[in-house]
């Protein structure tokens, strides 16, 4: 029987938290997307994003010029690391409360596909060929706050 906790070496449901590797369901953390390039002074974004460990995932977006974005939660500053190498293929995400946005895209391009989830609404990421990245977070515009169930994640070291 394959375990379907976000953290493989974890066979009991935990209680919510904010870490995916612990805590099934997770509840979002309030973020904010800085700008990161010097020369460019744009307005951060804020939303909520479900965080991996830095082993695991990205800071920043890797996009251009004033779309670079580096992610910081809102309650400690701490930097995030919520963008998903390849590895997120065929997690399962099922919304407890919120609502939840699923981006998979080629990490750096301005292109990506959206998948908007309502609670209850169960969504499996399946990257197409040319995408190798993944988030969890909030909509533009919603309350930024939501708790998500995951399935078959299984965390990868990317760096």
């Amino acid at each position: 029987m394959a375990n379907s906790s976000p953290n493989p070496n974890s066979q009991a449901a935990s209680p919510v938290g904010t870490d995916p590797m612990t805590c099934n369901p997770v509840a979002s953390i309030p973020t904010r997307w800085v700008c990161n390039l010097p020369g460019y002074s744009n307005a951060p974004w804020v939303g909520a994003v479900i965080a991996w460990p830095a082993w695991a995932a990205y800071e920043c977006n890797g996009r251009a010029k004033d779309q670079s974005r580096t992610v910081y939660s809102r309650v400690d500053g701490q930097m995030l690391y919520p963008y998903m190498g390849p590895w997120a293929n065929g997690g399962q995400i099922t919304v407890i409360e919120g609502d939840v946005l699923i981006i998979e895209w080629k990490r750096g391009s301005e292109v990506w596909r959206e998948k908007k989830l309502k609670p209850g609404d169960t969504y499996t990421i399946a990257l197409q060929a040319h995408e190798d990245n993944a988030m969890i977070e909030s909509p533009d515009g919603v309350e930024p706050k939501f708790t998500v169930k995951l399935a078959n994640f299984r965390p990868q070291k990317i760096r």
